[in-house]
């Protein structure tokens, strides 16, 4: 069975997990059961997430957009697995050499990370303009996603400045180092409990240690209030230039 992982980054730059869900596969029907169940369990002390990042899973589009799984949170796409799919569809048509793939890679990322309006409409135009005429219709496919991907967009979410799944990703294989398909639900679910027990007793003292001491750049007379109460992380991240 797939299983569904969830993790968050906390105030400390780290990788948390939120939850895991075994599913029978990854529908919209899982993904609304999975919120569900966090929405039963968890959202009830703590605010929903201000922004759910995802792969272009069409299981979790469904879920958001017809089943409203997050009516109070925005649904942002990763640039990462954008880019590959852009890439994948380019070499099936079998029309572009590897350099031209090279290429338009290149010119993928350029489209995705636009960081303003004229931007975008420069990158799309010169990625567009580099397709054979046969492919550039495939572009509509993307112009309908870009509120949820592109980055001059998605800059002024609440996403603590993540545009990619990476985390996530680089977490889902440590998992599966303690979860096998030789084990049964049960004696995996043991494991994963262990684990982040474990792992949230070394977090919680590391969240401790960063509210301790001074940030540079900080006047401590007038903010002494935020010792022990805000993290040096944060605030660093608060006085870096954007």
């Amino acid at each position: 069975m797939p299983l569904i992982i969830s993790v968050g980054k906390s105030s400390t730059d780290r990788t948390f997990p939120v939850a895991f869900s075994w599913v029978p596969e990854e529908d919209a029907e899982s993904y609304d059961f999975f919120f569900q169940c966090l929405r039963d369990e968890l959202y009830h002390d703590v605010l929903e997430p201000a922004v759910v990042l995802t792969d272009l899973s069409a299981g979790m589009t469904k879920a958001y957009d017809i089943l409203k799984c997050l009516p109070n949170s925005q649904l942002q796409y990763c640039s990462w697995h954008a880019v590959q799919a852009m890439k994948a569809n380019f070499q099936a048509t079998g029309r572009y050499t590897s350099d031209q793939i090279e290429k338009l890679e290149g010119l993928c990322w350029c489209y995705i990370q636009s960081n303003t309006l004229q931007d975008l409409d420069n990158h799309r135009r010169a990625l567009e303009d580099t397709l054979y005429t046969l492919d550039k219709s495939y572009l509509q496919t993307w112009r309908e996603r870009e509120q949820r991907l592109v980055k001059c967009y998605t800059k002024f979410w609440t996403n603590l400045r993540q545009y990619a799944t990476s985390r996530v990703e680089k977490y889902n294989s440590n998992i599966h180092k303690i979860t096998t398909h030789q084990l049964s639900l049960y004696e995996a679910a043991q494991r994963l409990i262990a684990y982040v027990v474990d792992f949230f007793r070394d977090f919680l003292e590391d969240l401790d240690r960063s509210r301790i001491g001074n940030v540079a750049g900080i006047d401590k007379n007038y903010f002494s209030r935020l010792t022990r109460s805000v993290t040096k992380w944060a605030i660093r991240e608060q006085i870096a230039p954007q």
